[in-house]
């Protein structure tokens, strides 16, 4: 499915561009040239530079080594775009391991550091099947003021900062787009000064507004997979593909003010520590209006969800999680304690409902909670926490020698939640489909504002795996 549509976008874009002028750049070529097919430029530098509004820049293949991040110039205008793309099936290359970007001071590398794809007071523009490899800062940035920015079918290996990396920019699209080996510690240059680890995220939404990344696949890095942060509003993260990081798949956290408004649904993470991490780190931050959905979150080595305890560890409110399946979560004598599937570790929080999920075979609990057993209730309403209609294995709280902060958790089954088992198809291939005779899909029925009513955790009844939509 997923290719089905990449090649859609490609062709209604090869169509549009039919009508735009178009440039060509190679590695045979010559900047001295005049960028057409006969006669290419040779760097992706010169091609952005001399193109305008309403041009398109065809990359041809090969691979072009940098020592300066390549930095568009000139912008789109909201009915003539700028479009960067690649030839259809071609494979074109940029090699940055020849790049340094320095601070303000030219003595270091700096922590937000530069693209090797650099976007920074631009607008309008979409850049297309480009790959970036070996940036000893990020693959791809975009900075504000920058808006309406489209990264599609792009990929990004082996960067020290973030593999994709969006910076307080408005209306920016993050879709179909492959990113491994960010935040790998062995690009760090030497002399380097900030603390133990790379910065950021592989791919990292800071204060971006107005955004989407769907359709994206993060696997194999060295940090967290997708982070929604600072003071980011109006979003939505979905449809990503994530496995095989040794942080949170998916992470929203409050920085420098408050961050709003921001949708994650139907995405599956797997074989990370946390699957989804909810945390309000900065001092006189706070998160607000936050929905998780119809996700997938099984084989993770700590919690499926946690409410996180990390920084200030400020309020969050409003925030819903309902449809999700949450499977097999929590490992025996983990480092963080006591793990499992929903993981309600800071109780910092207010109007807040977790509902119609399923919650099953995770270790120590399937919804666990740091308030003692006897208060938890009455501390709940206080908070106008509802936790219901959810359906879970057996109730379970399984103790630890270990402590995360010194927290102790404690399984929690409110009485309105169902214990039963849903009929997943084939869980130990990660087929985690339902039949229509499910008591999950019954448990959804009841809800009769359901669009379907046989929409319970992130597949219908008798849909494939999550394995076929790769």
């Amino acid at each position: 499915m997923k290719k089905n549509v990449v090649f859609v976008i490609l062709l209604m874009l090869v169509t549009i561009s039919i009508q735009a002028k178009p440039f060509y750049v190679s590695p045979s070529g010559n900047d001295a040239h005049e960028g057409s097919y006969e006669s290419p430029w040779q760097t992706i530098q010169k091609g952005v530079e001399m193109v305008e509004a309403g041009d398109t820049l065809i990359i041809r293949d090969g691979v072009y080594r940098i020592t300066k991040e390549i930095r568009p110039k000139n912008s789109g205008t909201p009915d003539q775009w700028i479009t960067y793309r690649v030839l259809p099936g071609e494979k074109a290359v940029i090699d940055a391991e020849g790049f340094v970007s320095a601070d303000s001071e030219g003595t270091f590398p700096s922590r937000l550091g530069l693209g090797s794809f650099h976007l920074e007071k631009v607008s309008y523009i979409s850049v297309e099947g480009l790959r970036v490899r070996n940036s000893r800062s990020a693959g791809y940035i975009v900075r504000g003021p920058s808006s309406h920015i489209h990264l599609i079918d792009c990929k990004t290996d082996r960067s020290y900062n973030s593999g994709i990396g969006i910076w307080y920019a408005d209306h920016v699209k993050v879709l179909y787009c492959e990113v491994t080996r960010a935040n790998e510690p062995d690009m760090r240059v030497s002399g380097q000064p900030f603390g133990r680890e790379a910065p950021h995220e592989a791919i990292s939404i800071c204060g971006a507004k107005h955004f989407e990344v769907a359709y994206n696949h993060v696997h194999q890095c060295f940090k967290e997979g997708i982070d929604v942060k600072e003071v980011s509003a109006n979003g939505v993260v979905h449809h990503n593909h994530i496995h095989d990081l040794p942080r949170q798949g998916l992470y929203v956290d409050a920085w420098f003010g408050l961050l709003h408004d921001v949708v994650f649904h139907s995405n599956v993470v797997h074989d990370c520590e946390w699957g989804f991490a909810i945390s309000v780190e900065g001092k006189d931050s706070e998160l607000k209006n936050v929905k998780f959905h119809n996700n997938l979150l099984f084989d993770n080595r700590a919690s499926g969800i946690i409410f996180g305890v990390w920084g200030n560890n400020r309020l969050r409110s409003n925030i819903e999680i309902y449809n999700n399946t949450i499977y097999n979560n929590g490992t025996p004598g983990h480092w963080a304690g006591t793990t499992g599937g929903i993981d309600i570790k800071s109780v910092n929080m207010k109007d807040v409902k977790i509902y119609r999920n399923i919650i099953l075979n995770n270790w120590g609990f399937e919804i666990g909670i740091s308030l003692h057993p006897d208060k938890v209730v009455e501390e709940l309403e206080k908070r106008n926490v509802t936790i219901s209609d959810n359906i879970t294995g057996l109730f379970k709280s399984k103790p630890s020698d270990f402590s995360f902060f010194e927290i102790e958790m404690h399984g929690f089954l409110p009485q309105n939640n169902i214990i039963a088992d849903p009929l997943f198809t084939d869980p130990l291939r990660s087929d985690f489909s339902i039949p229509f005779y499910s008591p999950a899909a019954g448990n959804a029925a009841k809800n009769k504002d359901e669009f379907n009513a046989f929409y319970f955790g992130a597949l219908r009844p008798g849909e494939k795996s999550w394995l076929n939509w790769k």
